[in-house]
């Protein structure tokens, strides 16, 4: 309770603080110890003879010591909430009878933060770890979310263009196969939808990759 000032002390905020704790350690003991070790060998170096030999090794080390400044050692915090708090607070909802047009929420009220969070929900959902992260993909100004064979569209304003170059994209670009394309419903006119569908389901892509196309609400 002292240490962390707090009443009652969670395993989150134990395991917390023993991380913060853990990378100042790696930094004071490992990662200092070591760029110290190769830069007195740096020293030793330049005091020889300078060969080809010796000025590769000088490279190769102060790259080794920019990697050891540079090593990411953080750490991300995610957090489940249920789906009536926060920036869901309008998911619930009462109606008399049912209506196909019902939206669940507004949509216009979604910041770039939200589709952020909606994002790691479903990533995770799909069987995505969280400590993997999602490669932006720039489809002809459009922004898109890829990781392995998945796809993930989000964002407003995907047009024509932006359909042509995700093609083209997954024709010439070696890493980028998409065998399924999520789209974020209420961010798509239906024009947009059908499109993607009817592209993807008959355009006959050079990888010969069956891509499924699925929309979610």
């Amino acid at each position: 309770k002292k240490e962390l000032t707090a009443d009652e002390s969670t395993i989150f905020e134990i395991t917390k603080e023993r991380l913060i704790r853990a990378v100042k350690k790696i930094k004071e003991e490992i990662i200092s110890k070591k760029v110290k070790e190769k830069q007195e060998e740096i020293k030793a170096l330049k005091q020889q003879l300078q060969t080809d030999e010796t000025k590769e090794k000088i490279r190769q080390l102060e790259k080794e010591i920019e990697r050891l400044k540079n090593q990411d050692l953080g750490f991300k915090i995610f957090e489940t909430i249920p789906n009536n708090e926060g920036v869901w607070e309008d998911y619930l909802f009462k109606a008399e009878e049912f209506d196909p047009h019902q939206k669940l929420f507004d949509e216009t009220k979604l910041t770039e933060e939200d589709i952020k969070i909606l994002l790691t929900t479903w990533k995770t959902f799909d069987g995505i770890p969280l400590t993997e992260e999602l490669k932006e993909i720039d489809l002809g100004g459009y922004k898109g979310y890829y990781y392995k064979t998945k796809l993930y569209l989000m964002n407003k304003d995907f047009k024509t263009k932006n359909l042509k170059k995700l093609l083209e994209e997954i024709d010439k670009t070696p890493d980028f196969n998409p065998a399924t394309i999520i789209a974020f419903g209420y961010n798509f006119e239906s024009k947009a939808l059908r499109e993607i569908a009817e592209n993807v389901k008959n355009y006959a892509n050079k990888k010969q990759i069956d891509i499924d196309f699925i929309i979610r609400y």
